[in-house]
């Protein structure tokens, strides 16, 4: 599951979330992670044939 929410009244900083959730999370056994949205990750893509492949996953949603 993906969740999110708005940080404008948000007063824990990510590392006191975190402290603070990993005793729900050991709980229930979930696996989690939490990321700020407006990190990007980094994608490289190689190819030594088939261009069409680039092509049909560039217009993939």
């Amino acid at each position: 599951m993906r969740i999110e929410w708005d940080l404008a009244d948000f007063t824990l900083s990510l590392d006191k979330f975190s402290d603070k959730f990993i005793p729900i999370a050991q709980e229930f056994q979930m696996n989690w992670r939490v990321a700020k949205s407006n990190v990007r990750s980094k994608l490289a893509i190689f190819l030594s044939r088939a261009v069409r492949w680039l092509f049909q996953i560039s217009i993939v949603d």
